[in-house]
């Protein structure tokens, strides 16, 4: 019994001497990979020192979760973002990726995200194809999109959200469409705190569902034009052309602005009925929707809130 006792003592002794390793938060935080389009004698590899001089290749070496910071510039190179990165500039208004006038533009230059958990932050995009999502759970924020031939483009890409941007001059500011092979429409999108002016179509939805919220959709020839099940609420609508066009039975409208204050309902008119021959479609019968509680002062999304 005696020994029984000595030997349950020397092994708690030991075990409360043994210190057993703690994984440190530094070791688990994410690499920052870095881009520099002034590095262009090398080295490159990825350091701050010694950044990488095309945003592509800072890509292909991160792992998932990873940073990839790129410095202020004119990167002309299409991107492509097949793993879960942050890709983020150093200043919105000085880190370009596209072309750097009109004149150049090349619709075969764009953003392309193909994997889910992205986020693209602080960047301009112009003269371009523009951003095209292709995967889930994204971020598009605080980025300058214009002079596209669609800001933002969501093929079958669902969960995403893309808030606090400036999207304008486009030919559509921000466009959802279902691809042609899947049938899969873009679910559960959050289209947020935007300002979207001066583009043809301010955002075209056929076949999906979004949450279209507190943005200034203003000075487009059509502000919204909209397919599937949306929710449409607390946005400013301004100086456009045609403020909004539904194409379908199923869009919900509320406490929007419509130009000036109003006390009767706002009426949203459109057809539904679609037929569907190729990738071409027609809309047969007449239809009208309603914000019954349309706002009567437009909103303030400065502050990137529902404040008036």
């Amino acid at each position: 019994m005696n020994k029984i006792i000595s030997v349950i003592f020397c092994f708690l002794l030991v075990s409360s001497t043994v210190i057993f390793p703690v994984q440190s938060d530094a070791s688990q935080q994410d690499e920052i990979i870095y881009v520099d389009d002034d590095n262009t004698d090398g080295p490159w590899d990825g350091s701050m020192e010694h950044p990488f001089q095309y945003i592509q290749d800072g890509i292909n070496v991160a792992s998932q979760n990873d940073v990839v910071f790129v410095s202020n510039g004119l990167y002309s190179l299409g991107v492509k973002i097949n793993k879960t990165i942050t890709l983020r500039g150093e200043d919105r208004e000085h880190t370009i990726i596209g072309r750097e006038r009109i004149s150049d533009m090349n619709l075969e230059t764009k953003v392309s995200i193909n994997a889910d958990h992205v986020t693209l932050t602080n960047f301009t995009i112009q003269y371009c194809q523009g951003i095209n999502s292709y995967s889930e759970y994204n971020t598009i924020t605080n980025n300058l999109i214009k002079y596209n031939k669609i800001g933002v483009f969501l093929v079958s890409s669902s969960n995403n959200s893309i808030d606090n941007n400036t999207i304008k001059n486009n030919n559509i500011g921000i466009g959802s469409y279902v691809a042609y092979m899947s049938q899969q429409g873009s679910e559960n999108n959050l289209i947020e705190n935007n300002m979207i002016s001066f583009n043809r179509l301010g955002i075209w939805v056929w076949y999906g569902s979004h949450l279209i919220r507190n943005n200034t959709i203003t000075f487009n020839v059509k502000g919204v034009t909209l397919d599937g099940e949306n929710e449409i609420c607390y946005n400013s609508f301004r100086h456009n052309g045609r403020n909004a066009v539904t194409h379908s039975i199923q869009n919900e409208w509320y406490n929007n602005y419509w130009n000036r204050p109003r006390i009767l309902p706002y009426p949203i008119l459109g057809k539904v009925g679609i037929i569907s021959t190729f990738f071409y479609w027609f809309y047969l019968f007449p239809w009208i929707q309603f914000d019954w509680h349309p706002a009567k002062e437009p909103y303030d999304i400065s502050g990137g809130g529902m404040n008036r």
